[in-house]
């Protein structure tokens, strides 16, 4: 069986700066394998696109967890290979994910509010640009999302997946039809920002790797009442 955990640097190694993330703990606790598709910059659109992707392949068995972040984060594709140099942004034993990643002979690039400063093309730092001061805007980005939300769960439930959205701190309030909402699972944020659970002093939307354990043995636990585990 197979754990497979979607969503941002929320659930990331952030560049190697940990080793092990929640989808890892917890895949090991319950003796599955983990597929880790939590990106760094990741957006809601990168999350729908990957989890139909691997739908498509046949390669989501076991258990799913959704976690959404902000609205106004998105994607484009750009006709280029990636750069050569952006797996060195990534600690080496950890998935090569920063801000690209191959796609259909080109690049996909992520967008969120001040990417451009990290892009490797001035090209791409131009466009970001244009894109956040003018074609951009967050009443816009939050109606987008919930359409395409309410599109996302009617497939979650016709393809039968067990998928827990995580209603993290980051994106917590939207809408779930009844059987998602009763698999649903809230971010214990309260508990979590306390600074021996922070990655950094100052940080409150990541965690370090004790951080990462208890939302992990949160989980499982979620799991095990729902019965999907024993």
């Amino acid at each position: 069986m197979q754990l497979t955990v979607f969503g941002c640097s929320f659930g990331d190694y952030l560049n190697g700066g940990v080793k092990r993330v929640y989808g890892d703990i917890l895949a090991e606790s319950l003796g599955w394998e983990y597929q880790h598709e939590s990106r760094g910059g990741s957006s809601c659109r990168r999350l729908w696109r990957r989890y139909w992707e691997l739908d498509r392949a046949g390669q989501l068995e076991g258990i799913n967890i959704v976690q959404y972040t902000e609205p106004t984060r998105t994607e484009f594709w750009a006709a280029r290979p990636p750069y050569s140099s952006w797996r060195t942004r990534a600690d080496q034993d950890n998935p090569p994910c920063f801000n690209e990643e191959p796609h259909s002979g080109g690049t996909v690039i992520r967008y969120k509010t001040g990417s451009d400063q990290w892009q490797n093309s001035p090209q791409d730092q131009r466009f970001f640009r244009m894109y956040e001061h003018g074609y951009s805007g967050v009443a816009w980005a939050e109606n987008d999302f919930l359409w395409q939300h309410d599109y996302f769960q009617q497939y979650v439930q016709s393809r039968g997946h067990r998928t827990i959205f995580l209603r993290c701190r980051i994106n917590p309030q939207y809408p779930l039809d009844p059987q998602l909402d009763a698999w649903s699972f809230r971010d214990p944020w309260e508990r979590l920002i306390d600074p021996q659970y922070r990655y950094e002093p100052d940080d409150t939307c990541h965690m370090n790797e004790q951080g990462h354990g208890v939302l992990a043995e949160l989980l499982h636990s979620h799991i095990q009442k729902l019965g999907w585990v024993s």
